[in-house]
């Protein structure tokens, strides 16, 4: 979606109106989306969360959302997969590693990748999705691109064999992507 500076005036100002007179709209269209979205240059939001209301084909053309879906996807399956280790196993992947004493979604650098951090944001807070992230700090205050980009690398690789596919991770393969997310450092 392209929106003008004016109509992004106007729609901002529409939608203090709609929540001033607390109007209700069919559909229920959230003005504090609309206005996110706008205010933090996020107008892809609104193609996904309204797209079929607005006859508006909803594509992953921002590759930058593209790869944060990506991210949270793949610390979706890690994070899910470490639950289910047994305490011997969570200390060795523990002691496998060099540099990080866990690996879990960290979020993004907020100086220099601020744009993927506001994806992030966008994504759980505004759409609700990816909610078992929510309540974290999505600012990792280091950058994180070039190790999620490694990581993401081998995880395709380990979900691309077919026992892999739909099972949960297993130890061998948490520590090739703990390695792998380190070597992205």
């Amino acid at each position: 979606m392209q929106l003008t500076a004016g109509e992004k005036l106007i729609l901002i100002m529409l939608s203090d109106i709609k929540d001033h007179l607390q109007i209700q709209t069919k559909g229920e269209i959230s003005s504090d989306l609309v206005k996110h979205a706008i205010v933090y240059d996020q107008l892809w939001a609104l193609d996904w969360e309204y797209g079929d209301m607005l006859g508006v084909e909803t594509s992953d053309k921002d590759k930058q959302v593209h790869f944060v879906c990506d991210v949270l996807d793949m610390f979706g399956d890690v994070e899910h997969s470490i639950k289910n280790l047994s305490p011997e196993e969570n200390d060795e992947l523990k002691h496998s590693a060099k540099f990080s004493s866990e690996l879990k979604f960290k979020g993004f650098d907020g100086n220099n990748e601020t744009k993927f951090m506001l994806i992030t944001n966008t994504l759980i807070e505004e759409l609700g999705r990816y909610t078992e992230f929510k309540d974290r700090s999505y600012n990792s205050h280091q950058q994180m691109v070039g190790s999620y980009t490694s990581m993401l690398r081998a995880y395709t690789l380990i979900k691309s064999k077919p026992e892999h596919e739909y099972a949960e991770l297993e130890l061998s393969d948490l520590k090739e992507l703990l390695q792998a997310f380190e070597s992205g450092y």
